[in-house]
């Protein structure tokens, strides 16, 4: 009985919680709770799986709803503090105290209470598996295991080591301690193969399916060096029919059909593009790019002219993203990008170079760099090397990846390169031993299991 009441309590948070406030104001499990019958058939139980999204995109600059792309672009090369705004600049400079109240609030415990949430709904799902129809139960539960999976795989790259909560024990989840980064991994990697097992290729990518597990388990595999195993899943992803690369002014419309997985604000645009682009022309960009990113794109690199917009104040030119272009209005044409297809392709041409098939990794990087009307590795530097195609592939990732889910904040860790390009960026403020964001204090203060990261003195 207490385990079916934590089940409806959080169930109805997720039924009703679109937006914050709503959240948190839940009715008591012992009332109105009860009347609820949360997972008991088809249609409330899949209710409860699109609450789990709406919380994800239900508050602006939350975990998954900006913070990993705005906050991790500051800590990388890809933002200036140019309004000197001082929530921003302890990322930028990363030197980020561990009483910091967006790594605390905005980052770890909205992640857990999100991971909370697909771990309440995997618990119900199979405690009333029999009240639906088979397909329709792989359905929700394959679509809750990726979720927990992309959950993980962002805080293991923000935190390195974090608590693995699996199970819905609240009192001993409470008091876990961190979970070396290899096991986070390995649960990441089964979660994402029942996904699979589960998952069909469906009609929407406003729902997981089968590509986007595939995608995100060949991320997966990159990061973890498994360059056969890397490649392999994102050739499943680009050899499935309908997946296309889309104009560049049309890659981020909620119509893209390069998108393999996105999440839905119903009565809104991006948290991005309302950070990112300026209330007006005149307006000092918040998120302005560097010079060091701006000077890396090309002249007649076509993601110069349609992913970056520039606003001129006081005689100077501020570069913006502009990759999600509509900042408000009632229209919604632009939903939010999780997976994307240029990502297998450039996942395979790394995996590619990096087991000496360097003929078929030209081919794929190419691919992305045709969209971008950049000339073909193929024509012009057809006997390139290993470590210059590895280059020129990490170079790619930078421009196509720029103010995206932290591509290049993982990219420069994950490749060992962060000291160099960032020391040589930051100067005086880089310091690679915080290259991994604190364990909030407050929460090693309710969890005395809870260890610090080098680099922080609590």
């Amino acid at each position: 009985m207490k385990t079916n009441k934590k089940i409806l309590f959080f169930a109805i948070a997720m039924l009703l919680g679109t937006a914050c406030n709503k959240f948190l104001e839940v009715p008591s499990p012992a009332t109105k709770a009860e009347s609820f019958k949360v997972f008991a058939d088809e249609k409330s139980a899949d209710a409860a799986v699109s609450g789990v999204y709406a919380f994800l995109v239900s508050a602006n600059m939350q975990f998954f709803n900006g913070a990993i792309t705005a906050y991790t672009g500051f800590s990388a090369d890809e933002f200036a503090n140019a309004n000197k705004n001082t929530t921003y600049e302890p990322f930028r400079i990363n030197a980020i105290p561990t009483e910091n109240e967006v790594v605390a609030s905005n980052f770890w415990s909205n992640a857990y209470k999100g991971i909370n949430h697909v771990n309440v709904t995997i618990e119900g799902l199979q405690l009333n598996q029999t009240n639906y129809a088979p397909q329709k139960y792989r359905q929700l539960i394959g679509e809750m295991y990726f979720t927990r999976a992309l959950q993980y795989f962002y805080l293991v790259n923000l935190f390195g080591d974090v608590p693995l909560v699996i199970s819905n024990d609240f009192e001993t989840n409470a008091f876990l301690p961190r979970t070396p980064k290899a096991k986070v991994y390995t649960q990441i990697t089964d979660d994402l193969m029942r996904a699979m097992a589960n998952l069909t290729e469906g009609t929407s990518n406003l729902r997981p399916n089968k590509s986007a597990a595939w995608l995100l388990l060949a991320r997966v595999y990159l990061y973890l060096q498994k360059w056969d195993l890397a490649k392999a899943a994102s050739s499943e992803v680009i050899s499935k029919r309908g997946y296309v690369l889309e104009p560049l002014a049309n890659t981020f419309l909620t119509t893209s059909k390069e998108t393999v997985f996105q999440l839905m604000k119903p009565t809104a645009n991006t948290a991005e593009a309302f950070s990112f682009v300026p209330s007006s022309a005149t307006a000092m960009p918040s998120f302005a790019i560097t010079d060091d990113l701006l000077s890396a794109f090309a002249a007649n690199d076509l993601r110069k002219s349609n992913w970056l917009k520039f606003n001129t104040v006081s005689g100077k030119n501020y570069y913006y993203p502009y990759k999600y272009k509509v900042r408000s209005g009632t229209v919604v044409s632009e939903y939010y990008v999780v997976l994307r297809l240029s990502e297998a392709y450039l996942i395979r041409a790394e995996a590619a170079a990096q087991l000496n098939a360097l003929d078929e990794a030209k081919q794929d990087v190419d691919v992305v760099r045709k969209r971008a009307a950049l000339s073909l590795v193929q024509q012009t530097q057809p006997n390139i090397s290993k470590e210059d195609l590895l280059e020129l592939i990490a170079k790619e990732r930078r421009l196509e990846f720029f103010a995206e889910w932290g591509h290049r904040w993982f990219d420069l860790k994950r490749t060992g390169k962060a000291n160099t390009v960032l020391g040589n960026l930051k100067g005086t403020d880089w310091n690679n031993s915080t290259n991994l964001y604190p364990i909030p204090y407050r929460e090693m203060r309710y969890n005395f299991n809870l260890t610090q990261n080098d680099g922080y003195f609590k």
